[in-house]
């Protein structure tokens, strides 16, 4: 049984219930109104009040304290869909740090996905990555703690429910939409055929329950409609799926839809999908949606709190301590193999001296014996470091070498078809990062085709197009995973 939290500028929503392969059963609901001052929109502006908050409620309705997934509605955490290679998790970890653009960098960013899907013939996976900042997430992890609650996982509240779409096959073929509104904020996520396309959140102005409020949310379905206009998406919106909205206020919407002239659109309210099993039936799913997608056990997981574990001052401190002891480690280990070497070299020897003293007696004898013990150290040292070079070389060599030769093939390729600059290279796990600018789209896509040819590459992927309107070119961000025989 696992515990699901997700907070609201209005209240603090706790989920009971279980979730595994076969779907979600949620059957303890709770609630507590959220402190006025203490929470906004994502962003905790009262530490104290929020954390009383969550410890009196604790307390209250007696919930566990371990076991608790926090969900977070909050444009602190940045989602997104991409393809990527089937990767185990460090290094699909390391690539998902190049999807996200240094726009969306801020300070000690931290990654986690959830894989969606794959392809196993293509060797692709779907991955719904989230990243945040350090300093955000262990705000959050601080405030239960100091409550005397333990998180085991955070997640954003549009990757959850994201997950509990695609994984129920809720949606039609077709283009849809689900809003969720929380007090004047609303969350919107645009689905093509069934799976994740697009989401924003948007503040409401109208008061609620009036025309005007109806008219504002068929304002934001119409922008909708011509953002997928604008990405070549053939239709139109054809289905909304309103949740957390009054009976009132979905009937005004549904006055307010046709106004839009788009074609046949089908307004209703959120059901729970057939996998999704709820003690109190639809009404309860559309009021804490978001808690019970929680619930979902992903298949290929990667929790941000785990990585913003991995990389706190104290783990670093550990990490680092580890590093600097284990040179001295190696050292006293090579002495004591020495000195018990030595020892039992000695030891041998000095039986077989007493057993042949008379012969050993002998100045000349004496001498050798003891030039032969020298000469056995001397080899046992060098033995050592040869090893320990061969073992060095062979790690050297298991690396791809970025050469100029490396460049130069990628500069030819480019010539006649794109303008390239590197921007990075990470040498542990091979990647090296390229921007390519081109007239066009199509010499971009030959661009990648022709590298992907090159045995120097294991793959070659984009990561996304910009088209620039004041040069009137396309530019592409490429990350290049080099082979192992690349520079060689």
């Amino acid at each position: 049984m696992g515990l699901t939290v997700y907070i609201s500028n209005k209240e603090i929503q706790a989920v009971l219930g279980t979730g595994n392969a076969n779907g979600v059963r949620a059957n303890g609901f709770y609630s507590y109104e959220t402190p006025e001052g203490s929470y906004l929109n994502g962003t905790v502006t009262d530490v104290q009040l929020l954390t009383d908050a969550i410890k009196d409620f604790w307390e209250k309705e007696k919930l566990p304290k371990k076991n608790v997934h926090l969900i977070i509605n909050s444009s602190q955490i940045i989602g997104r869909v991409t393809n990527c290679p089937m990767l185990n998790r460090k290094k699909m970890l390391t690539l998902l740090e190049h999807e996200f653009t240094e726009s969306d960098r801020q300070e000690n960013p931290i990654v986690g996905y959830t894989e969606l899907g794959n392809d196993k013939a293509a060797k692709t996976s779907r991955i719904f990555a989230e990243m945040s900042t350090y300093d955000y997430i262990m705000t959050f992890v601080q405030i239960f703690a100091e409550a005397g609650v333990s998180l085991s996982g955070i997640s954003s509240a549009v990757g959850k429910m994201v997950d509990l779409v695609e994984d129920t096959n809720i949606l039609a073929p077709e283009i849809s939409i689900i809003m969720m509104i929380d007090d004047v904020m609303l969350t919107t996520i645009f689905f093509l055929n069934g799976k994740y396309y697009y989401s924003s959140a948007t503040r409401v102005f109208a008061h609620r329950g009036t025309m005007e409020f109806g008219i504002e949310i068929a304002g934001v379905v119409s922008r909708l409609n011509q953002f997928a206009r604008s990405e070549n998406i053939e239709g139109h919106i054809q289905s909304i799926m309103l949740s957390r909205f009054e009976p009132e206020e979905v009937e005004i919407v549904q006055q307010a839809i046709p106004g839009l002239h788009i074609g046949d659109i089908s307004c209703t309210e959120l059901v729970a999908p057939a996998k999704v099993k709820v003690s109190g039936g639809d009404s309860i799913f559309r009021e804490m949606a978001f808690p019970i997608a929680g619930l979902l056990s992903p298949k290929n997981h990667a929790d941000i709190l785990d990585r913003a574990i991995m990389v706190s001052p104290k783990s670093q401190q550990n990490a680092k301590n580890t590093k600097l002891a284990l040179p001295y480690l190696v050292v006293s280990l090579v002495m004591l193999a020495i000195t018990i070497g030595l020892f039992v070299v000695n030891y041998n020897k000095g039986t077989y001296l007493s057993e042949l003293n008379a012969h050993n007696t002998d100045v000349t004898i004496l001498t050798n014996a003891s030039e032969y013990d020298k000469e056995v150290v001397t080899v046992k040292e060098l033995t050592q470091q040869k090893k320990s070079l061969e073992l060095l070389t062979s790690d050297v060599q298991s690396y791809p070498a970025l050469k100029s030769e490396v460049r130069n093939l990628i500069e030819r390729t480019a010539i006649n078809l794109a303008e390239v600059k590197f921007t990075g290279y990470d040498a542990e796990s091979g990647i090296l990062s390229i921007q390519a600018t081109a007239a066009d789209v199509e010499s971009t896509s030959t661009f990648i085709d022709l590298l992907n040819k090159e045995d120097i590459f294991e793959y070659v992927n984009y990561t996304g197009y910009t088209y620039n309107q004041t040069t009137e070119d396309w530019t592409i961000n490429m990350v290049c995973s080099l082979s192992e025989n690349a520079g060689k």
